[in-house]
This record gives structure tokens, C-alpha cells and sequence, in this order.
């Protein structure tokens, strides 16, 4: 079942972000069970929005690239798993 994946980066900022992407995009995008990703600033972090076919591709995904990624003392991404029904995408 595809999952809906909320990653609350608290202390995170805009460059911090735009670093990660930078870093992580392309291999985000070629990863296996990957649908879509977006991100936007929320109070005191970041937060980013991923569509994936399932929890534990994203796991293996987090564990492997975005855990090693992460500054030195950043604390964790608060990650909620909601699982998805539906998704409809644009046609264009």
C-alpha cells in the first residue's frame, strides 16, 4: 500500500534544505518506490511531503541517504507514516 510520508525538520532552514536537495535529489528521484516529494518552511523547520509504495522502501531510502546526510548534532526528522487510498496526478 502506498504511504504518505511527513518529515517535520525542526531548526531546519531554507539553505539547509536546498543543500539536502542538492545533495539528495537526483538519487531521491532514481529510488525505488519513490512517487513524488515536496517541501515547503512550517513554524521552526521544514517540512517535507512524500508520496512512496511503501514504508519500508522509504526506510531503506532515509537509512541509506538522508541519516548519513544530516548535520552533525541536527536532530532527527520526525517522520509520520499515513497510509494512502488514492492519488491522482496531473495530466500534462
Amino acid at each position: 500500500m502506498s504511504v504518505l510520508m511527513i518529515s517535520d525538520m525542526p531548526g531546519t532552514t531554507r539553505a539547509d534544505y536546498d543543500h539536502l536537495v542538492a545533495v539528495l535529489g537526483q538519487t531521491l528521484a532514481a529510488s525505488p518506490g519513490f512517487v513524488t516529494h515536496g517541501a515547503g518552511p512550517v513554524d521552526g523547520g521544514f517540512r517535507v511531503v512524500e508520496v512512496w509504495d511503501s514504508a519500508e522502501e522509504h526506510a531503506a531510502w532515509f537509512d541509506a541517504h538522508v541519516r548519513p546526510a544530516l548535520p552533525a548534532g541536527a536532530p532527527e526528522p520526525t517522520i509520520t507514516v499515513v497510509p494512502v487510498v488514492n492519488t491522482i496526478r496531473a495530466d500534462r
